[in-house]
């Protein structure tokens, strides 16, 4: 939080829209989304200086974290959801019981990224940039080598990520699995870093997380001292669990066909997600505010539309990567055009999730505010 603090203390960055879960025309005080960040210090705060004493403030984290979703689908980013999933587990169960969900939680995770990456898209394009980075240091890939053979290679990447998921649930091999896994996130902190691709500060956090996460969840043995007895949950509890992380971990399967999110389906570096392409009309743009105009890109092809960086404006404004879902982008395009006065003269291209073995997607011209609205009230998250 301290290192996106942007996104979550919303007065600092007012130019940049908030658009609530249930559509943009849901009014929701900015006040309320501050209040929950607040809440949500404060009760991590509380539990970093007594664990044991404090472990009822979990539930204030959880809630804060959903209120702070339902105000702004923005902070939905995928290491406040997991906090979200983890801090229902810790406020309702001792650490020996509670680590028999968080360890199929967290497995889940990888199989999930890793499945997300055996895609078209991925292995074209972003797997090619991580075999970029890594292939730096010998020189670069070989000039000779096809796109479809250096493909061929960057399937390895959600392969091996593959292998160490399934491994993790696995009591036998879940130590290896686990080493596997901090040495995977390593790569990533060295392919995404400021020496690599340059990923936002938040990315390389969550990285570091996860590592630090492999050793104490898969890695390191729970403490099995006589001092200290187990005491059996209420079944209430262990049912409260279950369902939680059946819920977790299934409903990712829903992700390609649009009923589930992409990050909440633990799809990462993988660009087949749904996406809006906006755009301004040349004559309108001395209508958007000066926070806005630096994210215009020049004409390319001469015809008065200029693309407008929504993914640039979200990593300088909020420090955060755009929240990679059509839903939400249309949101903020119908956000934007309202603020500022835009009726015609703004347009988007909607662009759906891409076909895993091709890499096509299904698209949709939409033209001014009418059409925006009308196609992000399509959605069964939406305010009527």
């Amino acid at each position: 939080m301290a290192v996106t603090w942007k996104l979550w203390f919303t007065w600092s960055v007012a130019a940049y829209p908030t658009v609530a879960l249930l559509g943009p025309d849901t009014p929701v005080p900015t006040k309320v989304g501050i209040a929950a960040s607040i809440v949500l210090v404060g009760s991590l705060i509380g539990i970093v200086i007594s664990p044991q004493k404090w472990r009822a403030l979990w539930w204030l984290v959880s809630t804060a974290l959903l209120i702070s979703f339902v105000t702004d689908q923005h902070r939905l980013q995928p290491w406040a959801y997991q906090t979200a999933i983890y801090a229902i587990v810790f406020a309702t169960l001792e650490r020996r019981s509670a680590q028999r969900f968080l360890v199929l939680i967290g497995a889940s995770v990888y199989i999930y990224s890793a499945m997300g990456k055996i895609d078209y898209q991925f292995l074209h394009t972003v797997g090619q940039d991580f075999l970029g980075v890594l292939a730096t240091p010998l020189g670069g890939l070989p000039d000779g080598w096809e796109l479809a053979d250096r493909a061929k290679i960057a399937i390895l990447f959600p392969a091996t990520e593959l292998l160490i998921g399934f491994g993790l649930l696995v009591p036998f091999t879940r130590r290896i699995a686990a080493i596997a896994v901090m040495g995977m996130h390593i790569v990533l902190l060295v392919i995404l870093g400021p020496w690599g691709l340059n990923h936002s500060t938040g990315v390389l956090m969550w990285n570091l997380c996860l590592l630090v996460q492999a050793y104490l969840l898969f890695f390191q043995r729970p403490n099995a001292s006589p001092s200290s007895p187990v005491t059996e949950p209420r079944k209430s509890l262990l049912w409260l669990n279950a369902t939680l992380t059946a819920c977790v971990t299934l409903a990712p399967l829903l992700e390609r066909s649009g009923y589930w999110d992409h990050w909440l389906s633990w799809s990462l570096y993988s660009p087949h997600t749904s996406r809006l392409e906006l755009d301004v009309h040349e004559s309108a743009i001395g209508q958007l505010g000066p926070e806005i105009q630096p994210h215009v890109e020049p004409d390319t092809d001469g015809d008065r539309w200029h693309r407008l960086a929504l993914d640039r404006w979200s990593l300088t404004d909020r420090g955060v990567p755009l929240y990679p879902q059509a839903r939400y982008q249309l949101g903020l395009a119908v956000k934007i055009a309202s603020r500022h006065g835009l009726r015609d003269d703004i347009r988007g291209r909607l662009r759906g999730v891409s076909n895993r073995w091709t890499g096509k997607r299904d698209e949709q011209r939409l033209l001014g505010l009418q059409e925006l609205r009308a196609q992000a009230k399509s959605y069964w998250l939406s305010w009527p």
